[in-house]
């Protein structure tokens, strides 16, 4: 860190460095110079600084204890400059446009090395008006390159312009240049390394990968945390999640619901060190989960959070008790994978639309018509929580011709409605029910300003109309599964309560590749040679093992004429399960739902809820 002491702009003999005040003075008043900060985080004090000018002879001085430095541009002298600052047996570079403000670092030497396509060094020595020029036309896109490539090394953002910006002790700008140079130091490597890089356009974290023997050692993986499926992280794997993340934070009310209490950042460097909300944190235990695009960090007394490739994350602050989460996850808007469509009606204060994000219900009925399927899609406010309120639309059609028999909606009250306010339910039956769409070819039921009454339970007696298109779900088994409908429809799991073995259950083993939440794949595996339950959905991956070691010591199984089920789970709390069941349907499909659960606080408060559907046909077909 650099630490800035007041100095104000006194008197001086041209062409010397001056320091004292308040602040780096550029006022107009003042006559024209090059003043700025030369830093590697720390301030460069006492150091030589050198300008040279596309007019007049190369400009000399030094840097004050705090690293601030003057440079007065007398009327032969015309910028651009150049310039150059010796700390110790290195140099670092920068670029004046014009008189004013001008840092020299680490960031502004990479910005110069990419503008010039070659090295500073040797281009400040002979420095001229065409390679002024040069400069000039590929600046911006050079800043905007070490910007990216910052973030990419220390997880944070540079926010002011990279050479002419100011900063402060403990900002974020100063935080980043304190990040590279421990990143460097990792890493055995030095500016004239990434000068190299910078100069080819390529990413500086391809060089930023730990020295076996030099700089700090990294975070090793504490595997009895975990139920197995863990291991070390090795430098380039920590490397590729360093990004800033952002999101939401807080806790869970009396209905399971997420309630919000601020936004959190968290930013991990290539050491493997962790912030939240610019606060340094002591990580135990950084492991990298098998089979998975997922990092899990533990901090403090109890924190931890698993960082997503896709830039998400969940997890707990240090407190054991505050959630931490990507803001996409409970922001309620929903998935694209199953279309929307929009409720439109005096009851409400505005258009509510829904986007579903949750399992849709696909299910056969018997009626009076003949064989119906039944589509029921809904949008929760935390797709992932099991228990958070949702709305729901659903629509029952015959099979064979397409015929709607009903539909409904049902709208949760607006935030702003008393405590206690009911549910909005509004319903159309056959005739009344115009304007819907039933094509099973195409997958899709529209909705064309569909006239729904609202019934005796509704909070509200006005009608309404729903628009737009939903997709059916389709629970075929994807690629990848190695189940069968015959193994299935032949198994019968021993029932046995939190002591079943995996002997009991063996003819559910195998691949499940199905359907999530947001219609992407989710993939399930069973093995019963290496003892274990894994779930795969791209978001929270889990591997759970039949080891008392790891705490995963609960296995239980069930079996009905309607029901049978495995369930790996964790005692005690936070509640953690892995589940399978399987559903023989009334018309012949065997219905596999897995679940993948985890909580905080035990089973009544369930933070992330996770489901993959299949259908099995054992009709033969």
């Amino acid at each position: 860190m650099f630490r800035t002491h007041s100095f104000a702009l006194c008197a001086s003999v041209l062409m010397t460095l001056t320091a004292c005040g308040d602040g780096v003075n550029t006022a107009s008043s003042s006559p024209p110079a090059l003043t700025g900060l030369a830093a590697t985080g720390a301030a460069i004090p006492n150091a030589d600084v050198t300008a040279r000018c596309v007019s007049g002879d190369p400009l000399t001085g030094k840097t004050n204890t705090d690293g601030i430095f003057t440079l007065q541009l007398p009327d032969t002298h015309t910028a651009p400059c150049m310039l150059e600052v010796l700390n110790g047996s290195a140099k670092l570079y920068s670029f004046a446009t014009a008189a004013g403000r001008v840092n020299i670092t680490p960031a502004t030497d990479l910005v110069l090395a990419h503008a010039l396509g070659g090295s500073p060094e040797a281009e400040f020595a002979s420095f001229s008006k065409t390679v002024s020029d040069g400069v000039l036309t590929a600046l911006e896109a050079a800043k905007t390159y070490v910007k990216i490539q910052l973030k990419a090394v220390t997880g944070l953002d540079y926010t002011a312009d990279l050479i002419t910006g100011e900063f402060a002790v403990g900002d974020n700008d100063d935080k980043v240049l304190d990040a590279l140079g421990t990143a460097l130091v990792s890493a055995g490597k030095n500016i004239a390394d990434l000068r190299t890089v910078a100069i080819a356009g390529n990413d500086l974290t391809t060089i930023l990968v730990e020295k076996p023997g030099t700089g700090p050692s990294l975070p090793t993986c504490n595997t009895n945390l975990f139920s197995g499926g863990v291991r070390n992280a090795t430098a380039q794997e920590i490397t590729s999640f360093v990004t800033e993340y952002t999101g939401e934070a807080g806790t869970l009310n009396e209905s399971n619901e997420f309630q919000k209490s601020g936004t959190v950042s968290l930013a991990l460097t290539a050491a493997g060190a962790l912030t939240v909300n610019a606060e340094v944190q002591t990580v135990s235990s950084i492991c990298m989960e098998t089979g998975a695009s997922q990092l899990v960090v533990h901090f403090g007394s109890q924190g931890h959070v698993d960082l997503k490739s896709n830039g998400g994350f969940n997890g707990v602050l240090a407190n054991g008790t505050t959630l931490i989460r990507s803001a996409s996850t409970g922001s309620g808007t929903g998935a694209t994978g199953w279309g929307s469509v929009t409720i439109t009606s005096t009851a409400f204060s505005s258009d509510r639309t829904l986007k579903p994000n949750r399992l849709p219900d696909f299910e056969i009925e018997n009626t009076t018509f003949g064989s119906a399927r039944k589509l029921a899609m809904s949008q929760a406010t935390d797709p992932l929580n099991g228990a958070s309120s949702f709305d729901n639309v659903s629509v029952k059609y015959v099979v064979e011709t397409g015929k709607v028999l009903s539909a409904s909606v049902i709208v949760v009250p607006e935030p702003t409605a008393p405590v206690g306010s009911k549910n909005y339910y509004a319903v159309c039956e056959l005739d009344a029910c115009a304007g819907i769409t039933v094509d099973a070819s195409a997958g899709t039921v529209t909705f064309a300003n569909t006239v729904l009454t609202a019934t005796v339970l509704s909070g509200n007696s006005a009608t309404a109309q729903i628009s737009g298109t939903l997709k059916m779900p389709d629970w075929r088994p994807r690629t990848g599964t190695t189940v069968t409908a015959a193994q299935l429809s032949a198994c019968k799991v021993q029932a046995k309560s939190f002591n079943a073995e995996m002997a009991d259950i063996a003819c559910l083993a195998g691949t499940y590749v199905g359907t999530d939440i947001d219609g992407a794949a989710c993939t399930v595996t069973i093995d019963t040679t290496a003892q274990t339950f894994a779930y795969k959905d791209g978001v929270k991956d889990n591997r759970f093992s039949l080891s008392v070691s790891n705490g995963y010591n609960n296995l239980s199984s069930y079996y009905s004429t309607f029901l049978q089920s495995a369930t790996m789970s964790k005692p005690g709390v936070p509640l953690e399960t892995i589940a399978l069941e399987v559903a023989p349907l009334s018309t012949g499909p065997l219905k596999v739902i897995a679940k993948n659960i985890h909580g905080v606080g035990g089973s009544t408060n369930t933070l992330y809820y996770r489901q993959c559907r299949l259908d099995f046909d054992t009709s033969g077909s």
